[in-house]
């Protein structure tokens, strides 16, 4: 196997992910779960919404949900180096595919450069994971009807606050701030003492933000959160912060001949829900691979197993995904700053509501077979 990254060297990727407890079970049958589990992420014990949502311990265990903050850069390497030391993978960076390799409407490679050389590699199956954009769903012509989130995401990371619980995320909430300025502000911790801070703001509003003096943006963030004046001797602004811009939606199909899509390239999500960085896991199709490649077919018809397991449930993820959409959109016509904090205040009285939610999410990806060896 041979694995194509366009970075000529690892990108360190500053957002917060979560990864769910089947997810990590999962990668325990391949001997991963607790090195991520221990070198890569930290338990989520408690999440605090202004104060007014808060989702406990008790809250965790009576969904039967563990959620586990990673640095996803970390995860990456601990997975890429467990590849690499089978002895079955080669991985070569800095290449960038230009063209599909093909036989009719059999994928039989693909071309690009590396370092000023044109590469051609010849492949009996090829797996596109390129992302939301991906070079190869547009080459084997699947459609993807994409939206994009109205929500853009600033994030940065820092040394953990040490006045917040190293297991608790935290969201603070201005309620004066829904129509202008920054009306979130979420702290999610990781491990080795780090975290990030994520600013979600409306595409327009991100613009000014980013286009702002330093100032300017550290009084709007203060007035949001009022302890993070000590922030700017560990972060600069707008240097050491990224936009992040989430398409979603999902592709008309994952397989063709001699060919397949996983992760975002397949069905890119938001964030809503936490169910990312599990998709690019559970996505995986080494048994049906290893069975098409056995038995020297790698047709769209031996390969249809693999979609037709895993696209009613990356269905339910997508969805998610739709609906936090639909509730940004709608939000436009309510008065935000009174009905958000007595929306979180009511949920978090019934109890029930927040623990269904974390019973869904955490399930969502789930698929019986699970990612296989």
């Amino acid at each position: 196997m041979v694995i194509l990254e366009r970075e000529a060297i690892p990108r360190r990727i500053i957002r917060p992910e979560i990864l769910w407890q089947p997810t990590l079970a999962a990668l325990d049958r391949l001997g991963l779960g607790e090195p991520i589990r221990s070198q890569a992420c930290v338990r989520l014990n408690q999440v605090d919404v202004g104060g007014l949502l808060v989702m406990r311990p008790g809250d965790f265990a009576a969904a039967g949900a563990e959620a586990f903050s990673t640095d996803p850069f970390l995860t990456r390497q601990l997975i890429t180096a467990a590849a690499q030391a089978t002895g079955n993978v080669d991985l070569l960076r800095g290449v960038e595919v230009t063209s599909r390799v093909s036989d009719g409407p059999i994928t039989r490679g693909v071309a690009g450069m590396r370092a000023n050389e044109r590469l051609e590699i010849d492949a009996d199956l090829v797996v596109g994971a390129d992302g939301v954009h991906s070079f190869l769903r547009s080459s084997l012509g699947i459609a993807i009807d994409l939206r994009v989130f109205p929500i853009d995401f600033l994030t940065a990371s820092l040394p953990w606050p040490t006045a917040l619980a190293p297991d608790g995320a935290k969201v603070y909430l201005h309620r004066g701030a829904f129509r202008e300025g920054m009306p979130a502000v979420a702290l999610i911790p990781g491990p080795s003492g780090k975290g990030v801070v994520l600013i979600p703001l409306p595409s327009a509003r991100a613009d000014r933000t980013l286009a702002a003096a330093p100032a300017q943006f550290w009084d709007a963030l203060a007035a949001t959160v009022p302890a993070s004046g000590g922030w700017r001797a560990c972060i600069e602004f707008p240097r050491d912060f990224v936009r992040a811009t989430r398409p979603f939606g999902h592709a008309a199909g994952y397989v063709r001949d001699g060919a397949a899509l996983i992760g975002d390239a397949a069905h890119p999500m938001t964030p809503a829900g936490g169910q990312g960085a599990n998709a690019s896991i559970w996505d995986a199709l080494a048994d049906v691979a290893d069975g098409a490649l056995k038995s020297g077919n790698v047709s769209r018809e031996r390969l249809a197993p693999y979609e037709r397991r895993r696209r009613p449930i990356n269905e339910r993820s997508v969805q998610i995904s739709r609906t936090a959409w639909a509730a940004f959109r709608f939000g436009r016509c309510l008065p935000l700053g009174s009905v958000v904090p007595l929306m979180l205040r009511t949920v978090d009285l019934m109890v029930w509501p927040k623990r269904a939610f974390l019973r869904r999410i955490s399930r969502t990806l789930v698929d019986r077979d699970g990612p296989r060896p």
